[in-house]
Parts: C-alpha cells; sequence; structure tokens
C-alpha cells in the first residue's frame, strides 16, 4: 500500500478514519499485531465482515484511489511475453 505521510501502511488506513475507528461491541479495530487484545480489539477479518462489508453503501472508499492508480499502471506498464 502507498505510504501515507512517508510512514508504511496497511490496507485498513485507506478507509476514512470515521469508519477505522468504528465500534462494534465495544471493540475497534486494531490493525497491530503486537499487543493485540480480542477481549477489546477487532482483528482485520472481522472489520471487514462486521463493518466494512455491512457498510459498503455508506463508505467512501476513495481513499484507495491511489493504489487503484498504482495497479493500474502496472498494468498498462507490463508488456506480455511475446
Amino acid at each position: 500500500t502507498p505510504e501515507i505521510g512517508g510512514k508504511k501502511s496497511c490496507i485498513e488506513y485507506l478507509f476514512p478514519k470515521k469508519w477505522r475507528d468504528h465500534k462494534l461491541k465495544g471493540k475497534k479495530l486494531n490493525v497491530n499485531n503486537k499487543g493485540f487484545d480480542p477481549a477489546k480489539d477487532l482483528s482485520k477479518e472481522a472489520f471487514a465482515r462486521s463493518v466494512v462489508q455491512p457498510n459498503a453503501d455508506k463508505i467512501d472508499f476513495s481513499g484507495f484511489d491511489p493504489l487503484l492508480d498504482r495497479i493500474s499502471k502496472a498494468i498498462k506498464h507490463y508488456s506480455p511475453p511475446s
């Protein structure tokens, strides 16, 4: 994923902060592998299934544009073997 503010990112950072901070049963997304507490943190999978999927029609996905632009450029740049 593209760097954000010069720092490494993960795909979940492309969602608006409102959705990354969305609480489900008192839990919110934790993208860190270290310090994950299942009692208070949502995993990436739970975030995708329980927050993103049911709210897809309400989420602004424009944060994914830089990643999709890179993928598009890679596809255009690719030359299949002859």
